[in-house]
């Protein structure tokens, strides 16, 4: 439910009445699985501005996969392969940004998306993101002997760093993809409230 008391759904319904513009990037942070490219995308649209994965970015820029890209050439090149996407995302006109999961970790890139955007960690509980990662393949993270351990490890060594993001949004167990967004939407609404993060151009 929305502050107002509102499934999330009519929330967003009762405010794209009014037209907003996105004064500066939102950068989605989070956990793989939590879904990041998918609400990004999602959110992109319902602001109407252009969305970015730096993990597809990458993906295109090398012709391969990101876990062919760490078997190939290692986590530290990819690293950074993503700040300088990242930087030159940021460089550009407001849009949304799905940052991939070890992103926020380093600094540098904290610190450019502290001046360029805002950070919006999509949280998820450890046992939801591995009922959405758990049986995939394509995470280099989890290629261990133990991958759900590893993953409640990297849970725990990166919330820490997550809860410096600038919007927190938590997700629920059932909620939609849609609704999730506008989960996203609302809190965005609020957070401009005090910081002008979005641009009102109509009446409602």
């Amino acid at each position: 439910m929305s502050e107002l008391g509102l499934p999330y759904s009519q929330f967003h319904m009762n405010t794209t009445a009014r037209s907003y513009i996105l004064t500066k990037s939102i950068v989605f942070v989070g956990m793989m699985g939590s879904g990041k490219t998918a609400i990004g995308r999602l959110v992109a649209k319902k602001l109407g501005v252009p969305f970015a994965d730096t993990d597809t970015g990458i993906e295109i820029s090398e012709r391969m996969s990101i876990s062919s890209l760490f078997d190939a050439k290692g986590e530290n090149y990819f690293r950074e392969r993503e700040s300088a996407l990242l930087m030159d995302l940021l460089s550009g006109p407001a849009r949304a940004i799905s940052l991939g999961g070890g992103g926020f970790m380093q600094d540098r890139n904290r610190e450019f998306i502290k001046q360029r955007a805002k950070s919006i960690w999509l949280e998820v509980d450890v046992d939801l993101l591995w009922s959405r990662v758990g049986r995939k393949t394509g995470r280099p993270l989890l290629k261990t002997m133990d991958p759900y351990g590893t993953l409640v490890a990297l849970l725990s060594e990166r919330t820490p760093i997550y809860k410096m993001a600038d919007i927190r949004v938590c997700a629920e167990e059932g909620l939609s993809k849609s609704d999730m967004a506008d989960k996203v939407v609302a809190e965005l609404l609020t957070y401009s409230e005090t910081h002008g993060l979005l641009a009102r151009t109509g009446s409602s």
